[in-house]
């Protein structure tokens, strides 16, 4: 299928260096032909939009939709001025030191007051315009989820956006996601824009059924890997530069726990088992800013040494080559050890997506629960399989450019 003028929306700012690798590929992919490309980041100006504001409306829906009909009625007339300003961009990766994440428990304190007290369409119009120009000067808009496809108000503003787009006659899509939306209002707004949307690409099954479970025709929905398995195998020159720098002795492995699996006491015997077979041990982590904390708790109790550093994803990647397996909560750490060549062992971080990539690509070796009693007990037995060396993970890597094959249909202008 071939798109026109093509307006890519992705984040752009994160701390997250699984989203950095997420959007930064998928944008090398619609780049193909850049004087159709408008690279944009999450919704401005639509920040007093609130799930909350929609739980006290009688008709939660019917108020949704009537956001989107005001902005419109009023932005539409400023339409005739529009031209198409072809823009790619790339993914700022933010630190610690950043003003906005040293200050973003303040900042979301004022917004969230703002949205509790303040409602104004016209103001809220007043401050999107920029942006719904830049929605009605393109042709086709492709949304591109990067974790937040759920029940918060960052993609309730993102629904609402492109509800906007479809009342001006856009085509709009979505891509790299797993829709994990389970509450009222937002499962019946969901399946109320998504139905509308012209085709979708999540990552796995259960987002399929999620979907077809809120009223989208099962004809618009294809499974395919996310972006991020399209980085490429670090060169061995990066790998020694990772290595080096990091002073990672070998035989090594890391380790990636988040608050889903943040029992340290089931983590001991793990860690046992893994100093008596020899491993040197690292946390690590594609999220330093939520996973700083608990690294900080493995390092004083079990001795694991923190590797918690804001680093590009191909660094990423290259960093993760030198282990000898990585164990991981994130997805985006357990995807981009497999781009670099190194077996893993995932466990679910929240709801399902790990899962559902994992069940997509058939990787060998099944994605652990931490809901289970015994989940401490299936990562040792994976440990025992991946440190005998008589698995399947090494011929799963050697085919990874099977994989990366299928995250190519993300784009939708090819």
């Amino acid at each position: 299928m071939s798109l026109s003028k093509i307006l890519l929306i992705t984040k752009l700012k994160t701390t997250n260096i699984g989203n950095q690798a997420l959007s930064d590929e998928v944008i090398k992919l619609y780049e193909r032909t850049p004087e159709n490309l408008h690279v944009a980041g999450r919704p401005e100006g639509l920040f007093g939009f609130s799930i909350e504001k929609l739980k006290k409306s009688e008709d939660a829906l019917r108020t949704f939709e009537a956001w989107a009909t005001s902005i419109v009625d009023i932005l539409k007339p400023s339409m005739h001025t529009v031209v198409f300003v072809p823009v790619t961009r790339k993914v700022e990766l933010l630190s610690f030191n950043d003003f906005k994440v040293r200050n973003d428990k303040w900042y979301q304190r004022i917004k969230d007051v703002f949205r509790k007290y303040v409602h104004s369409d016209a103001l809220f119009a007043k401050a999107y315009k920029k942006r719904f120009l830049t929605v009605a000067a393109a042709d086709s808009i492709v949304y591109s989820g990067a974790g937040e496809v759920g029940d918060n108000n960052i993609f309730l503003r993102q629904l609402l956006e492109l509800r906007i787009a479809q009342k001006i006659g856009k085509k709009t899509y979505a891509i790299n996601q797993s829709v994990e939306v389970v509450e009222s209002p937002m499962r019946q707004i969901c399946g109320f824009v998504y139905k509308q949307l012209d085709e979708i690409i999540v990552r796995g099954h259960m987002s399929r059924d999620n979907l077809v479970s809120l009223g989208v025709p099962l004809a618009r929905i294809k499974c395919f890997p996310d972006s991020a398995f399209l980085n490429q195998t670090p060169s061995l020159e990066a790998r020694e530069a990772l290595r080096n720098r990091y002073n990672i002795l070998k035989p090594a492995v890391g380790i990636n726990a988040t608050k889903v699996a943040d029992d340290i006491n089931a983590w001991e015997e793990i860690i046992k088992l893994l100093k008596k077979l020899g491993y040197n041990l690292y946390f690590i982590s594609n999220d330093p800013v939520s996973d700083k904390v608990l690294g900080e708790h493995f390092a004083a109790r079990h001795g694991l040494i923190p590797i918690l550093e804001f680093i590009n994803y191909p660094e990423y990647s290259a960093l993760l080559s030198n282990f000898s397996f990585v164990i991981s909560c994130r997805l985006h750490t357990n995807e981009l050890a497999l781009t670099g060549s190194t077996p893993v062992i995932p466990i679910e971080g929240r709801h399902f997506k790990t899962k559902e990539v994992f069940n997509l690509v058939n990787y060998p070796i099944p994605v652990t629960n931490t809901g289970s009693s015994n989940w401490p007990d299936e990562i040792k037995q994976q440990i025992e399989t991946l440190h005998s060396k008589n698995n399947d993970v090494n011929h799963f890597i050697q085919d990874l450019d099977s994989i990366r094959k299928l995250s190519l249909e993300n784009c939708f202008d090819s």
